[in-house]
């Protein structure tokens, strides 16, 4: 088993962090949320659903393997082991029972590395622009903004995530914004416009003031709701416009 590996499942049953746990069950897998109870001599204690005692009973017999998956960072964990033994009431700690299960630790484990939005270059002759305000934590997005709060901006990139940016002064002074600052963002992609709210990520400086400062923006999670949604598809639709055309500079300049 790969060293880091092992060592991200050792760091993940230290903290008790939490898990998914897959249960097959006539040809399906019964998936539950649980977390790791700590490691034990045989392997580690896992949270098991209490529902599924007959279940868990029938796997101890057969010996199945169970499906577990654990976060850690940017990678997902994955591996099938099976169970060990059963305790319907471990001592969790001084107040606390719990059903839990016994997992002997891995031979082969499988880290994916969750994928991070795409970036897209902006360059001269995109048809993307984009306005930046400062906004205070109460004021709400579509209010409009004061023209002293406006922020002189060139984009760099963009994903779904958010925007690459270099911050510019207006009077020759630093940019008076701070990591954490809200944003009012309007972008504007051809006829459409598109609103949305960000917050300053760390800014990096530079030796020469002229240059601006480098920095990123990240989008407000965009919710589940009618207006969420649409915001969401039209900003997917304006980042894939811009990675086709990405894509087409680049073949035309491999030509």
């Amino acid at each position: 088993m790969p060293s880091t590996e092992s060592q991200l499942l050792a760091d993940a049953i230290a903290r008790n962090a939490g898990l998914v746990v897959s249960l097959p069950s006539a040809g399906i897998l019964r998936s539950y949320k649980s977390r790791f109870l700590g490691e034990d001599p045989q392997g580690f204690w896992v949270e098991a659903p209490s529902e599924e005692k007959p279940l868990i009973e029938e796997l101890l017999r057969t010996g199945q393997p169970v499906g577990i998956a654990f976060r850690a960072g940017p990678n997902k964990v994955l591996f099938a082991v099976p169970v060990r033994q059963y305790n319907p009431a471990m001592q969790v700690n001084a107040e606390t029972q719990s059903h839990a299960l016994l997992f002997p630790i891995p031979t082969e484990l499988k880290s994916i590395q969750r994928r991070t939005n795409y970036r897209v270059a902006i360059t001269a002759d995109n048809d993307l622009s984009a306005r930046l305000w400062k906004l205070a934590e109460h004021t709400h997005l579509h209010d409009r903004p004061l023209p002293s709060q406006e922020l002189k901006v060139e984009l760099r990139d963009i994903s779904l995530g958010g925007l690459g940016i270099t911050l510019r002064s207006r009077a020759g002074g630093d940019p008076q914004v701070v990591p954490g600052q809200r944003v009012r963002i309007e972008l504007k992609f051809g006829e459409a416009t598109l609103l949305l709210d960000g917050r300053v990520r760390d800014a990096a400086g530079v030796a020469d003031a002229a240059a601006g400062i480098r920095t990123g923006i990240a989008f407000k999670a965009l919710d589940n709701q009618f207006e969420g949604r649409q915001k969401l598809a039209q900003l997917a639709r304006v980042v894939g416009d811009l990675q086709r055309d990405e894509v087409k500079r680049v073949r035309r300049s491999a030509s």
